[in-house]
């Protein structure tokens, strides 16, 4: 396995393991690798490798939590395809089908990151600049995949100032819980505990901006 990214995939708070694997060799295209998971025990071991998805070659990979479902999900590039596919994690250690979206002509590298400012994981992928069986592949820029998930049913608006940043939502919402992480690549999701005001209607809660990378969502459990 060719180590990709970390996460706790099936919620036991061990770390597990995702990477590509190789399968023997196509005439004509070269090794074909797939993608796995490998579940961590918490020791230093792990359980056999469970490999995620159909058989089409798949190289870079980045963890996120897409749907806003509280389970960490995958983003992985499908170069043969050139599209991303992002297989929604159960919460179990096993991943929902693929979905792939269309990212360049032979995508390679990827990295998630919140680039519209609110608060879901995007995705940036380059697109060519790839050698494949020494053939050069034309440079196809970086395309930058923002989410447009509405699963929290709920949107949060955020204003900033020169020290804080208020983040506020419609009152009530009921059985919607706020939660903080400092890692989109982390399942480690807590209910935030700043103190709530309510202003015209809406809930808020203002955090200081000498915060670095804290990330919020609205979730229904």
């Amino acid at each position: 396995m060719q180590l990709q990214c970390l996460g706790d995939f099936n919620g036991d708070g061990n770390l597990d393991l995702a990477g590509g694997i190789l399968f023997p060799f196509v005439p004509g295209i070269g090794n074909l690798p797939d993608f796995a998971v490998m579940l961590g025990k918490g020791d230093g071991t792990f359980l056999p490798q469970q490999i995620v998805g159909d058989n089409v070659m798949r190289a870079y990979a980045v963890t996120g939590e897409f749907n806003g479902d509280g389970k960490l999900d995958l983003a992985v590039v499908n170069f043969l395809n050139s599209a991303v596919s992002i297989l929604l994690g159960n919460g179990d250690g096993t991943f929902q089908a693929p979905f792939d979206y269309f990212a360049g002509p032979y995508p390679g590298q990827i990295a998630v990151g919140d680039f519209n400012g609110d608060a879901k994981p995007d995705l940036a992928v380059l697109s060519g600049d790839w050698i494949q069986y020494t053939v050069l592949v034309p440079d196809g820029g970086v395309w930058v995949m923002l989410n447009t998930s509405a699963c929290a049913g709920v949107a949060l608006s955020i204003e900033r100032t020169n020290s804080t940043i208020t983040i506020s939502w419609p009152s009530p919402s009921t059985g919607f819980v706020l939660e903080s992480t400092t890692n989109l690549s982390s399942a480690n999701w807590q209910p935030a505990d700043e103190l709530r005001a309510t202003n015209n209607s809406r809930l808020e809660i203002s955090v200081p901006l000498d915060q670095h990378s804290r990330y919020f969502r609205l979730r229904k459990p």
